[in-house]
């Protein structure tokens, strides 16, 4: 059987490299780290993270785009670290897309403009074309983004492919989102009868957490402030 690790978010590498740390099994996997960020910094490291484990025999794409639902072009908030979305109304991208957006000088402008502007691919579209029969595991840290892409992967039944699937949800840090976004995101997964677990890849060893219950979730907008009782 093929198996896949697609590292949606991949930053600097964290997450793949927790992945192998983690599974004893981890060079059957084929791992594709997806990171759209042009910053150079963080790009030289990625690099030479996929460099250090490529050379161990371990198999590593790295696809350059953004994740979405589509292919083609899209806007893309890249403050050159993990907190890059392409929500504009996610916390800390809305003061910096708002300062961005009031520059006058028209150079800077075009500038900011470039910088905004990514490739992103459609998901489904990747996962079906994966060869069948594979065991795919999905992590998704995608800053906001994957409402959009959870709810499009539903809809077109892509999900039936993913084996298991580790995310972080973050519309507890959006302004125009609600709890009902995360309840309605954890229920689309659960059609497929896939439970999405806490990822984090910061802890090499053991980057699995629990699972994103109604309860963690409500846990979670009152750590920020932002749950209401009805």
């Amino acid at each position: 059987m093929n198996k896949y690790f697609l590292d949606c978010g991949g930053n600097k590498g964290q997450s793949f490299k927790s992945f192998i740390l983690s599974r004893p099994d981890s060079k059957e996997y084929k791992i594709v780290c997806v990171e759209p960020s042009k910053s150079k910094k963080m790009q030289k490291k990625l690099k030479e993270k996929v460099k250090e484990f490529a050379d161990q025999g371990y198999n590593i794409e790295l696809i350059k785009k953004v994740v979405y639902t589509y292919n083609g072009d899209i806007k893309f908030y890249d403050m050159g670290n993990e907190s890059s979305s392409v929500d504009p109304n996610k916390k800390n991208i809305k003061s910096w897309a708002l300062t961005q957006k009031n520059v006058k000088d028209e150079k800077k402008k075009a500038a900011n403009a470039a910088k905004f502007a990514n490739e992103c691919f459609d998901l489904s579209e990747y996962i079906f074309n994966l060869p069948q029969p594979a065991e795919i595991l999905l992590k998704m840290d995608i800053e906001g983004a994957e409402y959009a892409v959870i709810s499009h992967l539903h809809a077109t039944g892509a999900l039936e492919r993913v084996s298991e699937i580790y995310l972080e949800p973050h519309a507890c840090k959006i302004s125009n989102k609600s709890i009902e976004d995360d309840f309605e995101m954890i229920q689309q997964l659960e059609d497929f009868n896939l439970q999405p677990r806490a990822w984090n890849g910061n802890r090499q060893h053991q980057p699995i957490g629990g699972i994103w219950s109604k309860e963690k979730i409500k846990k979670e907008w009152k750590r920020k402030g932002r749950y209401k009782k009805k």
